[in-house]
């Protein structure tokens, strides 16, 4: 009985299930080398967001036409070199050289002329060229009052003149000119054409802006006003303070200088009327009619 009971026991434990090694399917214990690799899918990016922006270090840094510098260094130099051939070709090359004039509001000088005057050609750098200067050289021309000049690129001078407007007419070597305010004979009667008809002659020796008498003698006419330069044939200067009209009827009223001009227009008309045939008004509080 023993022996049999001993076998049962036996054969019981010898009967007990194996634990299986087994991996059962579908597990997540699998080889290194066999898993495969997961990515992270990228964040998603919300409209409003802005993208963001990736750069790139090519060589650390450095430029890649020259890795010995610093790409900055290299933008620099060529950034200073454009500036220097930049500044050479403005400042000093022939290309923006004075090529071209347009000159306007002329009518008495030729843009021939105005060239001239000006003095600046295709070898004069049209950014340095002196415009001051230039304006003040074509005011030398006799016909010009004022002149400005201005650049406009690439390569033209733009002339802007106001020419003198005539006041008088005057003798020159046998002639007949206009003369301004200034007392500057500046052209031919005939070459003014309408601008010379009614201006009234004026007899002087020397017409000059630098003649005192001149000066004087311009300033009456321009101040004369239509009714009194009705009445007047010429005028004639023997001295700065001995003005004198000569009337269409032949009187003459000595005039004097240009002062007091508003005090002798007022009262000419009522000494016009005394008898006489010179009449002294030079000092308006001390009249003289002979």
């Amino acid at each position: 009985m023993a022996s049999t009971r001993s076998t049962a026991k036996s054969k019981g434990r010898s009967a007990a299930p194996k634990r299986s090694t087994a991996k059962p399917k579908g597990s997540s214990a699998v080889r290194p080398k066999d898993r495969p690799t997961r990515r992270t899918p990228p964040a998603r990016r919300s409209s409003g967001e802005p993208r963001a922006v990736t750069t790139r270090r090519v060589l650390g840094g450095k430029s890649p036409l020259n890795p010995g510098f610093p790409r900055w260094a290299v933008w620099s130099a060529l950034a200073l070199v454009v500036a220097v051939v930049a500044g050479w070709l403005l400042l000093a090359s022939s290309m923006f050289g004075v090529r071209d004039v347009q000159v306007s509001g002329s009518a008495l000088v030729s843009e021939q002329e105005v060239r001239e005057a000006i003095g600046l050609g295709p070898d004069d750098a049209l950014l340095t060229a002196d415009t001051d200067a230039a304006a003040e050289r074509v005011q030398q021309l006799a016909p010009v009052a004022e002149a400005t000049v201005s650049r406009s690129l690439p390569s033209t001078l733009v002339v802007r003149i106001t020419e003198r407007s005539p006041v008088a007419t005057v003798e020159l070597d046998g002639e007949s000119w206009v003369i301004d305010v200034e007392g500057v004979p500046y052209a031919e009667a005939s070459a003014v054409g309408e601008s010379a008809e009614g201006l009234l002659p004026l007899v002087i020796d020397d017409p000059s802006p630098d003649d005192h008498a001149t000066r004087e003698a311009v300033a009456v006419i321009a101040g004369l006003d239509d009714a009194t330069r009705e009445l007047v044939a010429s005028v004639s200067a023997p001295s700065a303070a001995q003005v004198t009209l000569t009337l269409q009827d032949g009187r003459e009223v000595i005039w004097g200088d240009s002062s007091q001009m508003n005090d002798k227009l007022t009262m000419l008309p009522g000494v016009l009327t005394h008898s006489g045939s010179v009449f002294d008004i030079s000092s308006p509080g001390a009249i003289v009619i002979s």
